[in-house]
């Protein structure tokens, strides 16, 4: 299909997510700003699984969201 990328299943999602609210925590931090825009690296899609070409804010409590 053109135009589209490879997704991660949601036990991989649920990984990276485990281990970026560790960082978070070890760290003390409340919440991450994640920067996607038009850069070559889609820093977005490492925690949502989309393409978001925009910002993601990931909370320590809930879920990301763009």
């Amino acid at each position: 299909m053109l135009g589209s990328f490879p997704t991660l299943s949601l036990k991989e999602r649920d990984r990276r997510r485990r281990l970026t609210r560790k960082l978070m925590k070890d760290s003390s931090l409340d919440c991450l700003l994640v920067a996607g825009l038009k850069g070559r690296e889609k820093y977005e899609s490492y925690f949502t699984n989309e393409y978001a070409q925009g910002i993601v804010v990931f909370p320590m409590d809930k879920e990301p969201f763009m």
